[in-house]
Formats: C-alpha cells, structure tokens, sequence
C-alpha cells in the first residue's frame, strides 16, 4: 500500500508522458527497498517490481545493513527485533560484516554466540558475546588471535568462562583477563558464586 501511495504521487500525465525513471527513483527513496523496476504495460498500466531490504545487523545506533554490507536508515519504530549489532567508521561496513561472519562462523561451534562487532577508527575489533564478555582482538591479525582463542578455550579456558568478562588477545604471544564481579556472574548464568 506504501509503494502504491508513492508511485500514484509520482505518476503526472498520461501512459506516454510517465517518466518511468523518475518514478523508479521516487519508489527507490523509500528505506524499505532495496531494488525496484518499473514497466509500462499497454494500454495503460505500469509494472512495478521491487526487492525489499532484507537487514542483518543493526548498524550504530540509527541505521541497519543488509546483507551486501550496504547502509539504509528506515524509521527507527521499524526496525526488527534481534539482530547483531556492528559498529565501525563510515566506509568499514562490509569489513566488519566480514569480520561478524569470521567470528561467528568460529565461535558457534564453541557455544559462544556473536552479538555485536565493534572496529575502531584504528580498525581495532572488538566481539561482543551473548553471555556478556567481550573478546578484544585488535587491529591487526584479527583472525590469527581468534584463532589463538579457539585454541584456549578448548583447552583452557572453557571450565572458567562464566568468570570472564574480557579477554584481550592484543599481545603477541598471549592474551589477558579480566574477570566478572561477583554480582555481575551471578547475574550472567542465573546462579550465585
């Protein structure tokens, strides 16, 4: 019904005076679409096709992406419930998207559940998971330190991980951490400690 409203207002003059580009620009402002054609079809109809958005991360706090990393700003009142949330410095869109996947892809066979990835201006990340922690890995050899964690939680750091607010894999042969407050682990697992 929105897309009607939008191209009934665009439409001025008869079937052979409709510019078809400018409706198929005024259908393309609208934050919800992502792709649109536009046809006209004798004696007197146009054909309007679209490709909605389809989001997969809240991006920063007034904008979400899809999934070719590109940025739209629909109402905020509209946006879905549950996504990741990534953060970056204009232009580094399709990085930290790539950089969300990487981790993802790595972590979930973990348990750990990916929820937001953070790059600096620096191109520092930072992942944040569903339990809470944050795992710092930097701004260079992202993927090699996160396969140093891989490597540590499975034999390390797995019987621990509810303690574990922030671990920092910036050095170069290891890594730091920072564990939970009392309150703030028993508030993380559901149990006191």
């Amino acid at each position: 019904a929105n897309i009607r409203n939008v191209v009934s207002g665009a439409v001025t003059g008869g079937f052979f005076h409709v510019d078809v580009q400018r409706v198929r620009e005024t259908i393309l402002e609208e934050p919800w679409v992502r792709e649109a054609t536009v046809q006209r079809l004798w004696p007197d109809t146009l054909h309007v096709s679209i490709v909605e958005q389809q989001p997969v991360a809240y991006w920063g706090e007034s904008a979400l992406l899809n999934d070719g990393a590109d940025i739209f700003v629909p109402s905020k009142a509209s946006f879905p419930p549950g996504l990741i949330r990534l953060d970056g410095p204009v232009g580094s869109e399709t990085e930290t998207l790539a950089a969300y996947r990487h981790a993802a892809a790595r972590l979930t066979p973990l348990g750990l559940k990916v929820t937001g990835v953070s790059l600096s201006e620096r191109r520092a990340q930072s992942l944040r998971l569903a339990d809470g922690a944050t795992i710092v890995l930097g701004p260079r050899s992202a993927a090699d330190r996160l396969e140093r964690f891989v490597n540590a939680f499975q034999y390390v750091l797995r019987d621990n991980w509810a303690r574990i607010a922030v671990i920092d894999l910036r050095y170069t042969n290891g890594f730091s951490i920072r564990e939970r407050r009392i309150g703030a682990t028993a508030g993380a697992n559901g149990s006191n400690q």
